[in-house]
């Protein structure tokens, strides 16, 4: 599923991300990797920092990206 969603997402996720500029301080997860992680958590009911979902990314790393990367694009 998760090959699916992201062909699905591909294509707009990068055009939004050109079109606002929003990804130009990324520098680990491009906003395609974390709508796939939101999407997978969501799907799967658990929180984003569980480690049973195996993001390999930690508390810290999801608090700065919710601070630098805003929520209109995942809108």
């Amino acid at each position: 599923m998760d090959k699916q969603i992201k062909n699905i997402l591909k294509n707009p996720v990068k055009l939004l991300s050109e079109a606002t500029e929003i990804d130009i301080y990324s520098e680990k997860i491009c906003p395609l990797e974390q709508s796939l992680m939101l999407i997978d958590s969501i799907i799967k009911n658990k929180d984003l920092t569980d480690p049973a979902l195996n993001y390999n990314v930690s508390e810290s790393q999801f608090s700065k990206l919710d601070l630098q990367r805003s929520y209109q694009i995942f809108v």
